[in-house]
């Protein structure tokens, strides 16, 4: 997808304990098993030299990525003022020095639950 919503302090690594939802899943078309990948939001202005808010590394498992994403992940993601004020990339090392990315836009909404 090219735009994600994510709750904020909601897991998303598919384990269904607690509050979780299915894994983030990208299909890169190829065979990526064992090659790293970084899945980093950045505020939709802010460069590659600014610090992400949030950076989750892996490894490829046949065409996909999937990041696993904590409830303690999530939980440090500002709220979004708009919809899609947030920046997402999933990046594929495939070589040295050359990379495979997705782009896209994401919005963090609140928690409505409070216990």
């Amino acid at each position: 997808p090219d735009h994600i919503d994510l709750i904020r302090g909601d897991a998303y690594d598919g384990s269904g304990v607690g509050t979780s939802h299915p894994k983030l899943s990208w299909d890169f078309g190829k065979d990526i098993t064992g090659k790293p990948f970084i899945f980093t939001i950045r505020r939709k202005n802010d460069t590659n030299e600014t610090a992400p808010l949030l950076a989750i590394s892996g490894i490829g498992a046949g065409q996909l990525v999937e990041p696993i994403l904590s409830s303690t992940d999530t939980n440090i993601l500002p709220v979004s003022k708009c919809v899609k004020d947030l920046k997402f990339d999933v990046e594929v090392k495939n070589a040295e020095d050359s990379y495979q990315s997705l782009l896209g836009t994401c919005t963090v909404l609140e928690d409505q639950t409070r216990r």
